[in-house]
């Protein structure tokens, strides 16, 4: 008899557990939808913008930053860091260097690595 209430014990005490473990889970389940439901939220605005944003561009050119976003990862423009580009990370020659500085300021201008360089007042 005694083994028997012991067994019942554990059997309750286990019972117990699992259910405050799955009522954690629950929660947790519940925290994450909502997180990634914020998160799809701010894509869909993020998005929205970059439509916006695109709109206002030639259509030519977004659609060759779209090209090459699609080969680069996602990442069709990248800063001029310097000599740097800020999507491949490598350094312009002198020569490219010269020729993005003497390229018009609405020339579209390309690292090595195909990414149109976004030229800051410096380049």
């Amino acid at each position: 008899m005694e083994r028997l209430e012991t067994a019942t014990g554990m059997r309750d005490s286990l019972q117990e557990e699992r259910t405050e473990v799955e009522h954690s889970l629950r929660a947790l389940i519940a925290s994450r939808d909502a997180l990634v439901s914020q998160i799809d939220d701010q894509l869909a605005e993020q998005r929205a913008r970059q439509e916006a944003a695109a709109a206002a561009l030639p259509a030519e050119l977004v659609a060759l930053y779209r090209r090459i976003a699609a080969r680069s990862g996602g990442l069709g423009a990248a800063p001029l860091n310097g000599r740097r580009c800020g999507g491949c990370q490598l350094e312009a020659t002198a020569t490219a260097l010269a020729e993005y500085a003497a390229a018009a300021e609405d020339e579209v201008v390309r690292c090595e690595c195909a990414r149109i360089l976004v030229r800051g007042g410096g380049a």
